[in-house]
């Protein structure tokens, strides 16, 4: 017989899962190096003719985009490891680097790429969460 208290965790898959972290993390830290205009960012940006890339009415959509698909994977990730903690967190570093890339420099920079580095940061505790935990079904 079935427990009906007893939690199921089935298990999901791995590649789509990794490959939409991967792709939310990199796309909001691309964009933040983009929207922040590092001197370096923006001259290779300029160098390789993608200088239309720096237009904020088509890297904010973008941004948001990757921070959608960024919480929608750690929600799933946090169905099979069963930690709240890279969800929290992944939503308070998504906040700060939305509330960064909206505020004027210098305060809006230093949010920005705090949040930047804490997504990255975010996505790589939850893959290796997520990893470990599979390892072990």
């Amino acid at each position: 017989m079935d427990n009906p208290d007893r939690v199921t965790r089935r298990p999901l898959p791995m590649a789509p899962t990794n490959a939409a972290r991967v792709l939310g993390g990199v796309g909001a830290f691309a964009c933040v190096l983009c929207c922040v205009s590092i001197p370096s960012v923006v001259a290779a940006i300029g160098a390789l003719g993608l200088g239309f890339l720096r237009n904020d009415r088509l890297l904010l959509p973008v941004e948001l985009v990757s921070l959608v698909v960024l919480i929608a994977t750690l929600v799933r990730s946090r169905a099979q490891h069963g930690r709240n903690a890279p969800l929290v967190l992944g939503l308070a570093a998504a906040g700060c680097l939305w509330f960064g890339l909206q505020s004027r420099p210098p305060f809006g920079t230093i949010a920005a790429l705090s949040g930047a580095v804490a997504v990255v940061l975010v996505v790589y505790w939850d893959w290796t969460l997520h990893r470990r935990c599979a390892a072990t079904v």
